[in-house]
């Protein structure tokens, strides 16, 4: 979901969609009995590092009762953030995963080298 005054460009929503598409990366590419995947925006769709906007770009895909707030699912990000990051990695390391199997797979990464090593120095 887009926040309210918040922007977001045509490469931008590509890029969600490409990440959706992907599949959550946590639980692998199969929807099966989990449902529709949403975009988790590690950082805020704002948020920027090193004056670089990374907030659109730093986004993962996951099940939605990994992530949605009315899921009461014990590994839940926005419910029980501990929890979730003890059983799957830091979100930069999910991030950094997901774009090495894209890259692997030949999808194109829409952002530049600032934007990643931005991502890469930020504090998640």
């Amino acid at each position: 979901m887009i926040s309210k005054g918040a922007k977001i460009t045509a490469a931008q929503k590509r890029w969600e969609a490409t990440v959706r598409n992907h599949g959550c990366v946590c639980m692998g590419d199969d929807q099966g009995e989990y449902g529709a995947v949403q975009i988790h925006h590690v950082v805020g769709l704002t948020a920027r590092q090193d004056k670089v906007l990374i907030g659109p770009w730093y986004i993962i895909g996951l099940h939605w009762r990994l992530h949605d707030p009315q899921s009461s699912y014990n590994l839940n990000i926005t419910n029980r953030r501990k929890d979730f990051l003890a059983e799957y990695d830091t979100e930069k390391e999910l991030f950094l995963k997901m774009l090495s199997d894209m890259k692997g797979r030949g999808i194109a990464i829409p952002f530049g080298g600032d934007v990643l090593d931005a991502i890469k120095s930020s504090h998640r």
